[in-house]
């Protein structure tokens, strides 16, 4: 948890929830009850969006399960809009895997 709170130069793997919505695109890693608005390149962007649309009846509600390769950005400003509700941005520079919510997700 700690390596969350320290930005980070290079991507590592981390495990937790996305949530993708008209005012919402967060990241919630396992273990960390702070979320982090989400950025990404556009491949990367349109990959979470059609399988995670694929894998979740509501994507901005339910979100989905996914380990991915990324680092915690700089802290957000005032003015960047919705993303100011959380504390910094998450890069996500690559997906490894995108499933269905379920109980089991963050236990392992």
């Amino acid at each position: 948890m700690a390596m969350l709170l320290a930005a980070s130069a290079s991507a590592a793997p981390f495990r937790g929830h996305l949530y993708v919505g008209p005012e919402n695109e967060a990241f919630y890693p396992c273990g960390n009850k702070i979320g982090y608005w989400f950025i990404s390149t556009e491949a990367v962007r349109k990959q979470l969006l059609s399988e995670g649309l694929a894998k979740s009846d509501a994507l901005s509600e339910q979100g989905v399960y996914v380990e991915i390769d990324g680092r915690v950005g700089r802290k957000t400003k005032k003015a960047d809009g919705h993303a100011h509700s959380y504390p910094a941005y998450f890069h996500i520079e690559r997906v490894n895997a995108i499933h269905r919510v379920s109980e089991c997700d963050c236990k392992h």
